[in-house]
């Protein structure tokens, strides 16, 4: 049986965990010891839900040149072969935005998109595959907006505002 490193977790996974336990009191979280097709685990009671992470820098240069605000964004991948996974409830995709100070970077700011499955199901559909199976997501945040960049389109499919730290989703989700 295949073990992955549980000594040295995927830290966006747990910047998820430890965000997740705060803003869901009362709620357990798992790490699967195996690849069993979610990252994380949580359960409230009788309900749980399984969740897929996806992280990514936040890139503000382009061959060494600042780019505009409009321009910096994300980079996320999901693959389609394991898009239709029946124990994923919610895709979270970190953006770990680097915030300078006088001579160096002196601290991250995480953003945090919170997606129920069938809401990524219903978006892909105006997305593009890459030729390796791949849907990609350059997410450009912009003050208290969030849209994905990749297909150069103001279609409401790719205004992901709605999801920036909206944990409630998950919380209605375990919640009675």
């Amino acid at each position: 049986m295949p073990i992955r490193n549980f000594w040295s977790l995927e830290p966006d996974e747990c910047l998820v965990a430890e965000k997740l336990l705060d803003r869901l009191p009362g709620c357990q979280v798992y790490f699967p010891v195996r690849d069993v097709g979610v990252d994380l685990l949580i359960t409230s009671g009788e309900r749980h839900a399984g969740i897929q992470v996806k992280g990514s820098r936040y890139y503000t240069q382009k061959n060494g040149v600042e780019l505009p605000p409009e321009k910096c964004h994300s980079w996320h991948q999901v693959f389609v072969k394991k898009l239709d996974r029946q124990n994923v409830d919610f895709y979270i995709f970190v953006t770990s935005i680097a915030r300078e100070g006088a001579n160096r970077i002196t601290k991250f700011d995480t953003r945090f998109l919170v997606v129920p499955q069938s809401e990524v199901l219903r978006r892909v559909v105006a997305k593009s595959k890459g030729e390796r199976g791949v849907y990609r997501y350059y997410f450009c945040f912009n003050n208290q907006t969030v849209f994905d960049t990749r297909e150069k389109s103001t279609d409401e499919l790719f205004d992901y505002t709605a999801f920036l730290e909206n944990w409630d989703l998950l919380k209605h989700s375990l919640m009675p």
